[in-house]
């Protein structure tokens, strides 16, 4: 087994000092390692290294020796001391004794209380030592176990409402970035980073606990040395020891990272609440239970606005909520609610409650369930006020109502007002033909060619108009005709009645989809009609092969480009510039009326070319657009 070795230093003592030494441990587990000194400087490079005891030889003078005794206390305080002193005590040596706590004072020629006093201090110093070991086993261990904590362990001492540390964990040094040393040598070091804001109530609380041997828990701020600010939650228990001596041990932990969570969830809370209270309705947690019963876990304050019932109240008593459900509606809504929690479907769902104050709402419910027990369904649910929009919506739809009745009725009128119109333009037409027909009685009736002709001529005109009447009956459009359709069925009954004369080949130019407004189609068919009439009359004369060619071509902005020509002589542009006859008096009238502009080419009279812009409204067209409709 290996010996305990055990550091003795004699000063100023004689060699058998020594020998009584090593004598008293012939018999024990000790080993001795002993050094000398006679003089201050080697006595104090001694106590550089490990001295258990000090055997001292004051020779006759107690007071000489005072510094060196001072020395030995203040850098081996530890140590036991056995003082040879051959020399009366008195008062003034009595207190240096007590003032160093001299373990044994012997006469150096008294060896056999010398031998007792080694014995004694070895067993002491053996037991001290062991005793010492196991508190460093113990430390030891403490510190592997603090260091794997995400806390700092602080032991301290407590002894008349004062505590000192004795134990630092060395995490103490990621909180306060100080190390267990520094705690140790002064606990200042952590007084002095709290926050001036927070000192005075910790200091408070701290000093209670100390003086009343009491538990206790607080958070703090501290700004380290490195002037980081960190959040500390610091929490004391005391335990007094059989000997009555006390210990309390503090753990400290950082919360800063938990401290900036809670604040962000405190400012995300404090957000939705302010959302939600500005909702027009309430958002609540709603628990179905698979027996039909509910729970409200929790609900906005809006559910005061909408229902006129506290959240309190709500979440006390569903029933609260229920009874203001229209009983018209309450069924309904409640079957709902259970299908959506047993098919897990969102819950999307209008109903009308009456309130307190006997208001009726409309709310409309909107919620996701989720299955978090066996036995229930959590409604993640807004009830929100839809009573303005419903109550448009109902306007909406008597609107709507009001509207197609008055459509049908409308629509009553108006084909009453088609068939009537139409009517109108069939006897129109009728009556044209008439008249027309008594023309031409007329003219077979006389014998002056010249009235003949004169009677010819308006009946050809009557008929033109009547043309445009008959157009607007058959295609059942009272505002515009096909204009190729009445161009040839004029051009063919203007053919028709030429009789006895040439046959004349008629070359049609005109898109089947341009269409006149009747205003624009009777000035127009007049027009043609007196154009066709004088080339009948005056332009085949001498031509083999007799043609009229009649183009219509449409330009930009409904610009409407009209040619005409034959291939005959032409006729003198004189007659045209100061017109004569009747048939020319019309044809420049009938451009005015059309706000044509008239071009003749090359001072010819034919081609003659016109172009007016068609005219989108006009008789009838209000009408049309009502029919169309």
């Amino acid at each position: 087994m290996e010996r305990e070795k055990v550091h003795i230093h004699v000063h100023n003592c004689e060699p058998v000092i020594v020998e009584q030494l090593f004598e008293s441990v012939s018999d024990r587990l000790l080993k001795l390692n002993v050094t000398e000194s006679a003089d201050k400087n080697t006595f104090l490079d001694a106590l550089r290294y490990p001295v258990d005891l000090i055997v001292f030889n004051c020779d006759q003078n107690i007071v000489n020796s005072t510094s060196l005794l001072e020395l030995s206390r203040k850098f081996k305080p530890e140590s036991s001391i056995i003082l040879l002193y051959d020399a009366d005590f008195g008062d003034n040596e009595i207190r240096l004794l007590d003032q160093f706590n001299i373990n044994d004072i012997i006469a150096p020629d008294d060896q056999k209380r010398m031998n007792f006093a080694f014995i004694r201090e070895l067993k002491l110093i053996k037991e001290r030592n062991g005793f010492q070991k196991q508190i460093e086993e113990s430390d030891n261990r403490l510190t592997q176990i603090t260091a794997e904590l995400d806390s700092a362990i602080i032991r301290c001492e407590v002894e008349n409402g004062t505590s000192t540390p004795i134990f630092v964990s060395p995490k103490i040094q990621d909180i306060y970035e100080i190390t267990s040393d520094e705690v140790l040598e002064n606990s200042d070091y952590i007084w002095n980073q709290i926050l001036k804001e927070d000192y005075p109530l910790v200091r408070a609380v701290i000093d209670d606990a100390t003086q009343s041997l009491s538990s206790f828990d607080i958070d703090f701020r501290i700004q380290t040395p490195t002037g980081n600010i960190k959040w500390v939650e610091v929490a004391g228990t005391v335990s007094v020891k059989d000997n009555m001596s006390s210990y309390m041990d503090i753990i400290h932990k950082d919360v800063t990272n938990q401290r900036i969570i809670e604040h962000q969830v405190r400012v995300n809370e404090t957000y939705l609440q302010s959302i939600t209270n500005n909702i027009p309705g309430a958002i609540l947690k709603y628990v179905f239970y698979d027996n039909d019963t509910d729970e409200i876990h929790y609900i906005s304050d809006g559910v005061t606005e909408v229902f006129e019932v506290t959240p309190e109240e709500a979440k006390a008593d569903t029933q609260s909520i229920w009874k203001l459900v229209h009983p018209d509606d309450k069924e309904r809504v409640f079957r709902s609610l259970k299908a959506c929690a047993i098919t897990l479907t969102k819950w999307n769902y209008v109903f009308r409650i009456t309130t307190k104050s006997g208001k009726l709402k409309w709310i409309k419910g909107m919620g996701t369930p989720t299955k978090v027990r066996r036995d229930s369904v959590n409604y993640d649910t807004a009830l929100l006020d839809v009573t303005k929009e419903k109550e448009y919506e109902l306007s909406l739809m008597e609107m709507n109502e009001y509207l197609v009745e008055t459509k049908d009725k409308l629509k009553d009128s108006l084909e009453e007002k088609v068939i009537l119109l139409s009517e109108i333009h069939h006897r129109v037409k009728n009556n044209l033909a008439i008249v027309s027909g008594l023309l031409e009685l007329q003219a077979m009736d006389t014998s002056d060619e010249t009235v003949e002709t004169t009677l010819h001529d308006m009946a050809h005109r009557i008929q033109s108009i009547a043309g445009v009447h008959e157009l607007l009956y058959d295609s059942k459009n009272f505002s515009d005709i096909s204009f190729h359709s009445y161009i040839k069925k004029l051009l063919k009954n203007i053919g028709n009645t030429a009789n006895g004369k040439k046959e004349v080949e008629l070359i049609v130019d005109v898109d089947e989809s341009i269409t006149v407004n009747i205003n624009q189609a009777v000035p127009l068919g007049l027009l043609l009609n007196e154009l066709v009439t004088n080339s009948f009359k005056y332009a085949f004369k001498n031509v083999d092969n007799p043609q009229i060619i009649f183009k219509i071509t449409v330009e930009e902005d409904d610009i409407y480009t009209v040619e005409y020509s034959d291939n005959g002589p032409g006729f003198n542009i004189d007659k045209y510039e100061n017109p004569s006859s009747l048939g020319f008096t019309l044809i420049r009238t009938l451009f005015t009326q059309l706000h044509a502009e008239v071009h003749f080419e090359d001072d010819k009279s034919l081609p003659i070319t016109f172009s007016f812009r068609n005219q989108i409204a006009g008789s009838q067209s209000a009408l049309r657009r009502e029919v169309v409709q």
